[in-house]
């Protein structure tokens, strides 16, 4: 149920050993295959999941181009499927008005962001990266994709100190990005 290649998941498979003490997150979440997947394999860390899982109102999409309200809706089911498993906290909502006490509470050690939009990346960095433990992971996908200039303006216009943080280009095909809490 993931839209996500076996490549990118590779990736976050391959940091999993190397994540500090935190939570996960995932922003983007829409069927759930991929956060289920971090979740399963951290059993022993909350694992949190921010989607709207109606898709995005068409307000929501006013930086993007040639997409209609209702865009990335989740199938019906998602939330009852990923709440099977004890470690994963449902956020239903536009992010960030979705998150909970555990913006205060926790520190994240892995963060995926799926978003796909501008918006979306801009707020899901402004609201993560103060709270990613150190030496903990910041994935971006959909970076440097054509039909989603949104990810890679969100990241330009969050400064130069987070491209010092890049510990991982994919070639630019693969279109993800992965930064390091230094």
């Amino acid at each position: 149920r993931t839209m996500l290649e076996a490549y990118r998941l590779g990736n976050l498979w391959r940091l999993l050993p190397w994540l500090p003490p935190g939570a996960i997150a995932e922003v983007g979440v829409r069927d759930g295959g991929t956060v289920r997947f971090l979740a399963r394999a951290t059993p022993d860390r909350a694992v949190y999941a921010y989607d709207t899982f109606t898709g995005l109102p068409a307000t929501a999409l006013a930086w993007e181009v040639d997409l209609a309200g209702g865009m990335f809706a989740a199938r019906t089911d998602t939330q009852e499927w990923l709440a099977e498993l004890k470690n994963i906290h449902v956020r239903p909502g536009l992010f960030p008005g979705s998150m909970g006490t555990e913006k205060d509470a926790e520190h994240f050690a892995l963060v995926h962001l799926d978003g796909d939009l501008y918006q979306t990346t801009k707020d899901a960095l402004a609201a993560f990266w103060p709270i990613l433990a150190p030496g903990g992971f910041l994935v971006l996908d959909d970076f440097g994709r054509l039909e989603t200039p949104g990810v890679q303006e969100a990241l330009y216009n969050q400064g130069v100190f987070l491209w010092r943080r890049c510990v991982w280009a994919n070639h630019p095909w693969l279109n993800q990005l992965i930064l390091r809490n230094t």
